[in-house]
């Protein structure tokens, strides 16, 4: 076993962990995208600007931060937060043989910005903003339909299409959403009715595998006009939860209507106030790590804590795991939220993974 785990352990140092359902949902770092009428600099100075308040907004959860006065500093200062550019022109459907040009540019013009992210979030926490942690927090959607009389639970590829927007809008605000693999070890635990009627044991057991920092189970009932009217619950770590309901023309303005209710509630969780001047570190050590997925979860929860900059794995044991936390806040803060953490229980010195 500790053969096989010092083997897992050098594939996660070699290569980023797999998780294809929210791997489709990440941008690169600093990367932000603009449409442009031309390249000008006079259209590409207003483009920077747009970019700054986009990833600032992405870096805050807030879109209100490009009217407060920091944001506003930082957009009168863009250029010197841009690290790179280049542009790219973008196949539009619409495009004919009959349009000119001048026109078809117009449309497909896109000024590609490399951005200082770490720069940019400094200058956030320097003026008192909160800000997400390094490791940006996920959402696991369950989608319930019922469409022309039929009633089906979506897998991810199924409710990506119907809410093609749903991950563009939330990674607007710097959240990674996600859609279930509604695999064989799904059906086996949820169904539709637990979605539909938010049936919380069910839907909490059956996301555990997810690891997802919030949880929405959705009911989409579109009549033949393409109106829609939904229900949702939303579950955290905790027993808390959340119930609302929405309507509107389209899935579109129903998406519209939920994705600023979810960055609301998990920026009371998780943005935070880092000290920039910090550099601490605490080690940790965790029973009960016997495979691969549980060393992953592990750390990418251990990462997600509110302070904690980076989870590193530095040894391995048998079933129990060293991390080495950098740390933007004082150690127990985080000892604190490790105590919270219902899936680890304190063990001696150290504490023990609850799978």
């Amino acid at each position: 076993m500790k053969i096989l785990l010092n083997r897992l352990l050098l594939a996660l140092c070699l290569f980023p962990a797999a998780w294809p359902a929210i791997a489709q949902n990440a941008s690169a770092p600093g990367e932000v995208r603009v449409a442009v009428s031309d390249d000008s600099a006079a259209a590409r100075s207003a483009a920077i600007e747009t970019g700054v308040v986009r990833m600032i907004t992405r870096l805050t959860g807030d879109p209100a931060v490009g009217d407060s006065l920091i944001g506003q500093r930082l957009q009168e200062q863009a250029d010197r937060f841009v690290e790179g550019f280049s542009y790219r022109r973008l196949e539009t459907e619409s495009e004919t043989e009959t349009e000119t040009e001048d026109a078809a540019d117009a449309q497909r013009l896109e000024l590609a910005l490399q951005l200082d992210e770490p720069a940019l979030r400094e200058a956030l926490v320097r003026a008192g903003v909160r800000v997400w942690p390094s490791e940006l927090p996920t959402v696991l959607v369950w989608l319930a339909l019922e469409r022309d009389g039929e009633r089906q639970l979506l897998d991810a590829s199924a409710a990506a299409a119907l809410a093609p927007g749903l991950r563009s809008l939330a990674a607007e605000r710097g959240i990674r959403v996600f859609f279930p693999l509604l695999d064989l070890a799904d059906r086996q635990t949820l169904t539709y009715v637990d979605v539909a009627a938010g049936f919380t044991e069910p839907i909490r057991e059956a996301s555990k595998r997810y690891n997802a920092d919030l949880v929405l189970a959705g009911r989409l009932q579109r009549d033949a006009t393409g109106y829609v009217r939904s229900r949702w619950i939303g579950l955290g770590e905790e027993a808390s939860r959340g119930r609302w309901q929405a309507a509107g023309p389209s899935v579109e303005a129903v998406v519209e209507d939920m994705v600023p209710r979810i960055a609301r509630r998990l920026r009371r969780a998780y943005a935070f106030l880092p000290d920039l001047d910090a550099r601490r570190r605490l080690e940790v050590e965790v029973r009960g790590v016997t495979d691969l997925s549980a060393l992953d979860a592990l750390q990418r929860r251990l990462g997600a804590i509110a302070g904690v900059q980076r989870a590193r794995v530095t040894g391995v044991a048998a079933d129990r795991v060293t991390l080495s936390l950098a740390l933007q806040v004082d150690s127990e803060r985080v000892l604190a939220a490790l105590a919270d953490d219902p899936r680890l229980a304190e063990s001696g010195s150290g504490w023990r993974w609850q799978p």
